[in-house]
């Protein structure tokens, strides 16, 4: 529906507004070392549960 999709919108521009904050205070390496650790612990734990 309609709401939904502005819902959506609404948490996709929070997202940007909290992701260039975070960029702006640890850096852009910082941030994605960090955005690889979560996608690599994350992985290590799906692998642990199959």
């Amino acid at each position: 529906s309609r709401g939904d999709l502005l819902a959506m919108v609404g948490s996709l521009t929070v997202a940007d507004k909290r992701l260039h904050e975070l960029l702006e205070h640890y850096g852009e390496t910082t941030v994605e070392q960090a955005a690889d650790e979560l996608l690599a612990v994350a992985e290590r734990r799906m692998r642990s549960e199959i």
